[in-house]
């Protein structure tokens, strides 16, 4: 019997449903030796058997969501819409702290409300709290959530069986991380410090496109605590070894560098430091 042109048409929604949700990212602190991100992508894979788990990193160092964070927004924005993207570094598992799950632009975030996801809930966004009991699971293990909850909820999100909105109740005040605030003045930007790469450039919390629109078409220059001032040059090439730069890194965020050596080092930039970005004349 030929299925009818109604059911063909059904068919062929489903499967593009599937397709649009069917890679899950993993960013987490667990590292490759112990079985915990097998453990995860195992959980996954159980209630969305055709799904590409992909992995961003594990190799965060322990407990450090700050670095989670920034990583996460360096690698996110490059996958297609409809990914599913889970972070767990999450010193405080067991705790009241709340599971969440946050919709952006078709793209859902998965973690624990600890400020992990600070980039992503800048601007339009919907957030909820994810409540494992509403959803039908047991009680979870109070030291692995990335397996007992937040693992689950994306494979059955991927394989369409739950709704976003089915997940729980809306969350108005999720964690923000304060180092990424950004405060802009008729004079001058503060900013913070909110990682230090391999290379020790100190990458500041603000991008590349909001300076250029305080900056309207005048030079900029960091300012560092010490009151060293830092000119902005277009690549690290541009000045010679040894000296200090400000310019735009490829995550789009503005970074203290130094050609051929360490910013972090040289210059006592740690992540946290507050870093002063002023107008000049000119157009560097």
């Amino acid at each position: 019997m030929t299925p009818s042109k109604t059911a063909h048409k059904k068919t062929i929604l489903r499967a593009k449903a599937v397709r649009k949700n069917q890679i899950v990212t993993l960013l987490t602190d667990f590292g490759t030796i112990d079985g915990y991100v097998g453990a995860m992508i195992g959980s996954i894979l159980h209630y969305a058997p055709n799904i590409l788990p992909i992995s961003i990193s594990h190799e965060v160092p322990s407990f450090d969501v700050e670095h989670a964070a920034y990583i996460g927004k360096t690698a996110w924005s490059y996958f297609p819409k409809g990914t599913i993207h889970i972070a767990v570094v999450d010193p405080g598992v067991g705790t009241l702290r709340r599971p969440l799950a946050i919709n952006k632009q078709g793209n859902i975030y998965i973690g624990p409300d600890n400020g992990i996801f600070t980039s992503v809930l800048r601007g339009k966004r919907s957030v909820r709290v994810i409540d494992f009991k509403r959803l039908g699971f047991s009680e979870p293990s109070a030291t692995f959530h990335g397996r007992d909850v937040f693992a689950p909820v994306a494979g059955l999100l991927a394989a369409g069986k739950i709704s976003f909105h089915s997940l729980g109740v809306v969350l108005s005040d999720p964690i923000l991380l304060p180092v990424w605030r950004v405060e802009i003045t008729k004079d001058k930007i503060e900013c913070y410090v909110i990682h230090v790469d391999r290379f020790g450039n100190a990458i500041l919390g603000i991008e590349d496109k909001v300076a250029n629109e305080f900056r309207k078409n005048h030079g900029l220059v960091a300012v560092l605590p010490s009151g060293e001032i830092i000119q902005r040059s277009r690549s690290y090439g541009d000045v010679s070894s040894g000296k200090a730069l400000l310019l735009t890194g490829s995550s789009g965020h503005l970074e203290i560098a130094i050609c051929e050596g360490s910013a972090a080092a040289t210059l006592g930039l740690l992540r946290g430091t507050k870093i002063i970005l002023r107008r000049v004349k000119g157009n560097c």
